[in-house]
């Protein structure tokens, strides 16, 4: 929606991803050379796995330029997200016959299981982009996000900037190197968050049944831990890009430090 033309324009989009599987299997009543009595088991599974992934994303751009040198482009944006798995299995046997081939004419369930996994992500972000006559460039960025898979430290906020000086466009440098077709100096400084290695219910521990005296119970298999947080990596880098002879022959030269913290 262009709310001023070519100035201040509100962009969304949406995207759903649905996945759906099924896998179905009889064994129908065989009987092997090797013996002398049919195998009538008969067993049956079921499987079924599916699975919703649904991004909301909406963003409002303002973008214009202040005399004649000035070029600026801000950026507000919200996004959210969700993901939703329902799994299923079951094993049944001893159908009577090989005509039915579902669960439900199987006398003896083997097998029962289903397994629900679900979680979102709520962020908010925002850039600010702005430069000089295209030769000193500078830019803020930020994002925080929120995901149901944390707690105590469910909310990460991951700031970064950015400056340029494309020294190629300068006239004393036209002079004194007129085979350089591009120049540039850059250093940046941001940081990322990232919680892809959490489960999506690890922070709230696991339970595994146990039996005592006769009685099918619970206890703990894995302690709750409320604390976990967003792994974040620091980077840091400066360099430069160089092209010449009309962008014959490019170079470029990099410089980064990388620190991952709480991993």
């Amino acid at each position: 929606l262009d709310i001023l033309p070519k100035k201040l324009v509100l962009n969304g989009n949406a995207s759903l991803y649905r996945y759906d599987w099924q896998r179905e299997k009889f064994n129908k009543s065989y009987q092997a050379q090797s013996s002398a009595t049919p195998d009538n088991t008969r067993q049956a599974e079921a499987y079924v796995q599916k699975y919703n992934q649904i991004q909301l994303n909406g963003t409002l751009t303002y973008t214009d330029t202040f005399a004649e040198k000035h070029n600026l482009e801000a950026m507000l944006g919200t996004e959210y997200f969700t993901y939703d798995q329902f799994d299923f299995e079951a094993k049944t046997q001893n159908s009577p016959t090989d005509d039915i081939p579902t669960l439900n004419a199987g006398s003896t369930r083997t097998y029962t299981s289903t397994t629900k996994t679900a979680y979102r992500i709520l962020s908010g972000f925002g850039r600010i982009n702005y430069n000089y006559d295209m030769r000193y460039l500078i830019s803020f960025v930020a994002r925080y996000d929120g995901i149901s898979k944390l707690k105590d430290n469910r909310w990460g906020f991951f700031p970064g900037v950015s400056a340029g000086w494309i020294f190629g466009q300068e006239n004393f440098i036209k002079e004194a190197i007129p085979f350089l077709s591009f120049g540039k100096l850059r250093a940046s400084y941001g940081v990322n968050g990232n919680a892809s290695g959490i489960g999506a219910y690890t922070l709230q521990g696991s339970y595994n049944t146990a039996v005592y005296n006769g009685n099918t119970g619970f206890l703990i298999g894995t302690l709750p831990n409320p604390g976990l947080r967003w792994e974040k990596t620091k980077t840091a880098e400066v360099g430069m890009d160089l092209s010449f002879f009309e962008n014959r022959l490019n170079a470029n030269f990099t410089y980064y430090n990388r620190l991952t913290s709480d991993k």
